[in-house]
């Protein structure tokens, strides 16, 4: 099993079962010295940055789910790269999780109108699950980082 940090549409929790049908919930996490945007493709992206924080929500998934993750996530055309980054839990822990980011393209975009709903579904399924991170309190996150983008 494979820890997996979501931080884009994949916080909708209908989508993750969709894509990743062995995927357990663990909870919401936090990504220390990046920045939520949205690219210039026009989905989500993190980029370095330091000070500035990504929250998301780890789920655990199988082999077989995460090679429907790679195919929907674009791994083998480039559109991201799969990474492991040091996520802190909502329970104090650091845990080692795989990640997708767009190195190729980390300038800013405008979100594709699809792209919105998926978006706003995530935020309420998978930031504002129980328990909340102890460190950021969900809200102010989602409205300094996603509203800039996401209406």
């Amino acid at each position: 099993m494979t820890k997996h940090f979501a931080y884009g549409s994949n916080l909708w929790f209908e989508q993750m079962d969709d894509r990743c049908p062995q995927n357990a919930k663990v909870g919401i996490g936090l990504l220390e010295d990046f920045k939520w945007i949205i690219s210039e493709r026009g989905y989500a992206n993190i980029v370095e940055s330091k000070g500035d924080y990504v929250l998301g929500f780890v789920f655990t998934i199988s082999k077989s789910d995460e090679e429907n993750l790679d195919d929907k996530e674009g791994v083998s055309s480039n559109l991201y790269t799969k990474e492991k980054q040091w996520i802190k839990g909502s329970d104090g822990e650091r845990k080692r999780c795989m990640l997708y980011i767009d190195r190729v393209r980390p300038d800013e975009g405008d979100p594709k109108e699809e792209y919105i709903v998926r978006i706003n579904k995530g935020v309420n399924d998978g930031l504002n699950f129980k328990p909340q991170h102890p460190q950021k309190r969900t809200k102010a996150y989602v409205r300094k980082y996603i509203r800039k983008f996401i209406p």
